[in-house]
């Protein structure tokens, strides 16, 4: 499913933000929140964690917001901003963990066929066996829609490690999934 496209917030808005208005992070939070929550269901697996995540993401961007200095576009600030705490938080866990795919209440598909069911649980827990470091790169290209060039510029590394990095993880769900290929 590609994402809806959505526009950068302008200067004035950021401005207002790093200046504390709570308005201007009202309008942030309308924003983003369910991108940040999406990345971070996506690395974390649970939609509980994910929830409290969030909130600790924009607890973080309210006290954080007047270090931005434009250096990227603001969405690549709030994006590494969620990796980095979803990173910390996975650190302090030392945990993974897969659930099940009805814990994912958003992502029920009791109308479509049992085939279509399975092969969509299929993909998502291969998605949550993958490092860390393919699994985001995987969910920024098909989750969130952003360009190989945005993508570097959100993990800070270069255009051929996000391609690199793309390609393991094809490789490894192609392997993961391969009983797939004959349901329909």
């Amino acid at each position: 499913m590609k994402s809806e496209v959505y526009r950068e917030p302008n200067k004035e808005l950021i401005e207002a933000l790093k200046s504390g208005d709570h308005s201007a992070f009202t309008q942030v939070y309308s924003l983003y929140r369910d991108r940040i929550y999406s990345l971070s269901l996506h690395m974390i697996h649970s939609p509980d964690d994910a929830g409290e995540l969030t909130q600790q993401i924009f607890v973080k961007l309210n006290s954080l917001s007047h270090s931005f200095e434009y250096r990227s576009s603001f969405s690549t600030w709030l994006y590494r901003l969620s990796m980095n705490t979803c990173y910390d938080y996975m650190r302090k866990k030392k945990r993974r963990r897969t659930i099940s795919y009805n814990e994912l209440s958003d992502w029920t598909l009791s109308h479509e066929q049992p085939e279509r069911i399975e092969v969509a649980q299929a993909v998502h827990n291969a998605l949550q066996l993958l490092r860390p470091k393919l699994r985001i790169v995987m969910v920024l290209k098909y989750v969130e829609d952003l360009s190989y060039a945005k993508i570097a510029e959100v993990l800070g590394c270069s255009i051929g490690t996000v391609g690199s990095r793309l390609n393991r993880g094809h490789q490894f769900l192609a392997k993961e999934l391969a009983h797939l290929r004959n349901v329909k």
